[in-house]
């Protein structure tokens, strides 16, 4: 007997011929083409050691030999189709909750703009807008927060990538504006540079 085993290429063959009993009709109805089927049937009668379907009139009979085999080819493929497929999303059959945190801002620019184009492909999906708070990280490491809209100054994209996947919208300045009387202001005012370390002390509104 041949070392070959028979794929379940060739087991969807046999069974769709046993099926017709006729060659060109297993090859319309598999879309596979006639030399296709007549190579398939050759390798079967190789790997079987029989001749499988010999003709009898205008069909393809099957032999006892084939008789034999189409009861466990049939169970093969049925285990074969019950196997699990790999899930692959689908927007337009997705019913998750998004829970979004941004600042208003970014909700008015990011979100209220593309709410139209996301239901239209995503019709049951729900959205959640999250006031952010101080620690928007921890909430995403807890799964509290799926996204963050975000952009304080003194945030390391570098650090935070190193446990979260971030994307760079756009850039923007940002500016600092105090009390004539402030530090900063004072610091301006003798003629002297201001670095960003000199900011990081101060809080900020945001």
């Amino acid at each position: 007997m041949a070392q070959d085993r028979p794929t379940s290429e060739l087991l969807r063959f046999l069974a769709e011929f046993y099926d017709s009993r006729n060659l060109i009709s297993t090859a319309n109805r598999l879309g596979k083409g006639s030399a296709t089927c007549f190579r398939l049937l050759a390798q079967a009668r190789e790997i079987f050691e029989d001749p499988l379907f010999v003709k009898s009139g205008r069909a393809m009979m099957p032999t006892p030999k084939m008789d034999s085999l189409i009861g466990e080819i049939q169970s093969i493929l049925m285990r074969i189709d019950r196997l699990p497929s790999p899930k692959v999303f689908s927007p337009k059959n997705s019913t998750q909750d998004f829970r979004i945190g941004c600042i208003d801002n970014a909700a008015l620019r990011f979100i209220v703009p593309s709410l139209a184009n996301l239901f239209d492909q995503a019709p049951n999906i729900r959205l959640s807008i999250i006031s952010l708070h101080e620690h928007f990280q921890w909430a995403l490491e807890k799964g509290n927060i799926d996204i963050v809209i975000y952009a304080p100054p003194n945030l390391k994209l570098r650090e935070l990538g190193k446990k979260f996947h971030y994307e760079t919208l756009y850039n923007t300045d940002h500016l600092y504006v105090v009390r004539n009387t402030h530090p900063l202001a004072v610091k301006l005012r003798e003629g002297k540079q201001l670095k960003r370390s000199d900011l990081k002390n101060y809080r900020f509104l945001r």
